[in-house]
C-alpha cells in the first residue's frame, strides 16, 4: 500500500466513525454532501416502506 493509499484509508475510516457526529454538527450543505457519500445512487422516501436506497 502506498502512503497516498494509507492516508485515503485514515481518512475515510475518521470519516465513518464520525460521521453521526458530523452529521449532527454539519449545515444543510454538509448534509446534503454526507447524504451524497453514503447514497450516492440518491434515496427514496415513502409511507409505506420509509427511506430506502436506490441499490
Amino acid at each position: 500500500m502506498t502512503a497516498t493509499n494509507t492516508i485515503k484509508l485514515d481518512n475515510t475510516l475518521e470519516i465513518s466513525s464520525e460521521i453521526g457526529k458530523k452529521w449532527v454538527l454539519s449545515d444543510y450543505v454538509g448534509k446534503q454532501k454526507i447524504q451524497t457519500l453514503v447514497f450516492p445512487d440518491g434515496i427514496t422516501f415513502s409511507k409505506k416502506k420509509k427511506f430506502e436506497s436506490l441499490e
